[in-house]
């Protein structure tokens, strides 16, 4: 297999692509990715031959999304002309997955665009970890594997609160990600809530409710797939410590962390710790903690590559 198969990359998750092909014991192939001046990618020199072979294209859609983007379709391309069996795009965050419906008239559906200008480019399979929307993988003609990081998340946790554990209560921030919550809750025999959300406009949040167990004296768990400004956490994080929360710890996928979320999330005295992977590149400090996707990519990786079951790797 390992001669048919290889891991290549873009310029936005270079480590992460090293560990992952690592992990699943696959080469790496190189190809030389630069700009213009005028910022136009340029792609050239792929280390060696692609013609029919599996490769998998390690990028993300992280705090320079279009730029990365555009890489990803330019780098499909090239191994498209190149003869590429078969090409799989491997985006941990899928850029644009929030715009996956319209809210009002005359608005696109950005998310079903992106997984189209995907297709064109030359992806015949696509990988992303903890999708915002159930709905994307039908945007995408072919295999659409959502992979779940909530096993890692889980896991994490219980190794960092041992015996304490048992005693968590898994809150989601709206109720949107209720789901989520209850996957693990149920699963671990834990008691759960949820915030009803409101926004305003982007990038702002108001808790107005929240239906759920008493939290006195509790460690609180926040679980949602992504933090981006960081407004949706610090709302829910102060409501629940007034009502007596212990502790609150926030766990989420995706670390957008656009302008100074990071600098908010430190500041914030009511949210004690912030637990977040590294599908998106970011640095580890503070309350911020961060889980490998790499070992649990490889894996994946190796499935698909053998025929074997993805979900089975990321049942609770």
């Amino acid at each position: 297999m390992a001669g048919d198969v290889a891991i290549m990359h873009g310029t936005a998750c270079e480590s992460q692509a090293r560990r992952i092909a690592e992990s699943a014991g696959l080469p790496i192939i190189k190809a030389d990715v630069t700009r213009f001046k005028n910022g136009e990618v340029s792609v050239k020199n792929v280390g060696e031959s692609v013609r029919g072979k599996r490769i998998f294209l390690v990028q993300t859609g992280g705090r320079d999304v279009n730029n990365e983007l555009i890489e990803t379709l330019v780098l499909l391309d090239a191994l498209k002309r190149a003869g590429v069996g078969k090409a799989v795009a491997v985006l941990p965050h899928f850029p644009y997955a929030r715009q996956d419906h319209k809210d009002g008239e005359r608005e696109p559906i950005s998310a079903a665009l992106v997984a189209s200008l995907l297709k064109n480019a030359g992806a015949d399979e696509l990988v992303s970890v903890d999708l915002h929307s159930s709905a994307l993988p039908g945007f995408f003609e072919g295999n659409f594997e959502n992979v779940r990081a909530l096993p890692l998340f889980r896991d994490f946790l219980k190794q960092s609160l041992g015996s304490s554990f048992k005693d968590v209560v898994i809150v989601s921030p709206d109720f949107g990600g209720l789901k989520r919550v209850e996957a693990l809750a149920n699963q671990e025999s834990l008691a759960y809530g949820a915030f009803n959300k409101h926004r305003p406009r982007p990038s702002e949040a108001h808790v107005t409710m929240y239906l759920g167990p008493d939290v006195r004296g509790k460690t609180v768990v926040l679980l949602d797939d992504m933090i981006d400004s960081g407004s949706s956490m610090l709302p829910p994080s102060s409501a629940l410590k007034e009502k007596g929360a212990k502790k609150v710890i926030a766990c989420a996928t995706h670390a957008i962390f656009s302008g100074n979320a990071v600098e908010k999330l430190e500041a914030a005295r009511d949210l004690d710790e912030v637990i977040v992977t590294d599908s998106v590149p970011v640095q580890e400090g503070g309350k911020i903690k961060v889980i490998e996707l790499a070992h649990l990519l490889g894996r994946v990786v190796n499935a698909m590559s053998e025929g074997k079951s993805v979900s089975a790797l990321t049942r609770l």
